[in-house]
């Protein structure tokens, strides 16, 4: 899980910084100090991973 949380922090540096389309694979493993087989081990693509830096959505109760 380590892994997958660095992967995860670096990627989202990366693209806030560069944007997603000038965000190579190449550089988010750089900054992560993994191989590029370890970033495609814990996710399918780089819009997979992508989606995995996003906040997760906060439940808003329904007030009636």
């Amino acid at each position: 899980m380590a892994t997958r949380r660095t992967i995860l922090t670096a990627a989202a540096e990366v693209i806030i910084e560069r944007g997603y389309g000038g965000a190579p694979i190449s550089q988010i493993t750089a900054r992560a100090g993994v191989a590029a087989w370890a970033v495609y081990f814990h996710f399918r693509s780089k819009e997979d991973l992508a989606h995995g830096c996003r906040p997760a959505p906060r439940s808003v109760p329904m007030v009636l």
